[in-house]
């Protein structure tokens, strides 16, 4: 499998400040993460919020267990986890709604490699368990918090093995050989009837561009490590791991319609592919 090496796909004419430690650069994100607009971020919400309670809902209905346990890789601050919140508490429009009447039990591992972005995670789910309980669930939602690499060598910790469904989105770009995240994900996932879904920048959008912000105070665009990774590249690392592919969606910005539902940054990006996103079962 060929690695591919960090490139410049900035367009920008501003400076770009490049922050080689992943954990140092996360870490500063998070100041901002969640405001800057980012059309790839929204593309990916949608996705997300549909999918992840389908395969869920899949799940309940296929099996008599009542007690799933779910790891976030690449949690962030909070972006997913928080729609899961719509389970017990009462949040108009949710989408996870009904999953508190399919479980009794759901535990979510957070894991990530930034701190700050943790931290960011761990205050929005106390802000929302202030929230009105939904009087139709009857099931408890735990969250256990991982600060975890897996290029750190270290052992996979026992809280995130025999994981029903493993989630990770807009991480993969950030990984120089994303054959580690495969290995780490076949170990911790239930080897009989475990899902992972994943989803990633397109690379027609990462020709152009790569993860990153830009600082308010003095304009610079700051990036970290990005690789432009093919798909099948992705799809056979997968398949090398004991992964089968079930699902292939891939996004684009659609029209003028779209950009109004996304906000203007995506009015450049019409008709390009913005996100892929990939399910994964267990291969036989």
């Amino acid at each position: 499998m060929t690695v591919i090496p960090t490139v410049e796909r900035n367009r920008t004419k501003r400076k770009v400040v490049y922050v080689p430690q992943m954990d140092e650069f996360y870490n500063q994100w998070s100041e901002v993460y969640d405001n800057d607009g980012n059309v790839l971020q929204q593309l990916d919400d949608y996705r997300f919020k549909y999918t992840l309670p389908r395969l869920m809902e899949e799940m309940a209905l296929s099996s008599s267990k009542k007690k799933i346990r779910i790891l976030d890789f690449g949690c962030g601050t909070g972006r997913n986890l928080t729609s899961f919140m719509g389970m017990q508490k009462d949040i108009p429009g949710s989408t996870f709604a009904n999953q508190g009447g399919l479980w009794t039990e759901v535990e979510l591992v957070a894991m990530d490699i930034s701190q700050g972005m943790m931290s960011k995670a761990q205050a929005k789910i106390a802000e929302l368990n202030s929230l009105p309980s939904r009087p139709d669930c009857n099931c408890h939602l735990s969250f256990t918090w991982l600060l975890y690499d897996i290029l750190s060598q270290l052992p996979v910790p026992p809280m995130a093995k025999n994981i029903d469904i493993i989630y990770s989105t807009l991480v993969l770009e950030h990984l120089p050989e994303p054959c580690h995240f495969f290995k780490f994900a076949r170990q911790c996932i239930n080897p009989e009837t475990g899902k992972l879904y994943i989803s990633n920048m397109h690379p027609d959008m990462g020709e152009g561009t790569s993860a990153g912000y830009y600082n308010t105070d003095t304009g610079e665009k700051v990036v970290g490590y990005s690789a432009n990774h093919p798909i099948e590249n992705l799809i056979e690392l997968a398949e090398e791991h004991g992964f089968k592919l079930l699902e292939r969606i891939e996004d684009e910005v659609r029209d003028a319609d779209h950009v109004g539902q996304l906000g203007h940054r995506a009015q450049k990006w019409i008709g390009v592919r913005l996100l892929v996103m990939l399910v994964f079962g267990i291969g036989k």
